[in-house]
């Protein structure tokens, strides 16, 4: 299951494995995992993963300075960590890191970026 998260992290992070790391569900193989994994990391370049990473990371300061654990997560916890970011940002200006993606739908369809390739099938990943 690590490997599934280190996929949606930036190249240099990586989660180690701990005896809380979850294993995989049952009924699925290391291939699922591999194929899952390449799709993840095919989906989201190195910028966006290193957004994903810091926006991780607070998540997981915010539940330690609680002795919450960040996974699972708790709904009540996730709805209090996000009610306390937001009046957060009623109170500063926002961050240019969290801030939402540009609304593209007035863009030109030649200047919107394509989606990744979704795979077709059984993944070959090995």
């Amino acid at each position: 299951m690590t490997t599934l998260m280190n996929a949606a992290l930036p190249a240099s992070t990586t989660l180690a494995l701990t005896s809380t790391t979850p294993a995989l569900p049952a009924g699925l193989t290391d291939i699922d995992a591999a194929c899952i994994t390449a799709a993840i990391a095919a989906a989201r370049t190195e910028s966006t993963r290193t957004v994903y990473d810091q926006a991780w990371s607070q998540w997981e300061r915010w539940c330690a300075a609680r002795g919450i654990p960040a996974l699972p997560g708790d709904p009540l916890a996730l709805c209090a960590y996000l009610t306390e970011r937001a009046e957060a940002g009623k109170r500063r200006a926002p961050s240019t890191s969290l801030a939402p993606p540009s609304d593209t739908s007035t863009a030109s369809p030649a200047s919107r970026t394509p989606s990744p390739p979704r795979p077709s099938g059984r993944c070959a990943a090995g």
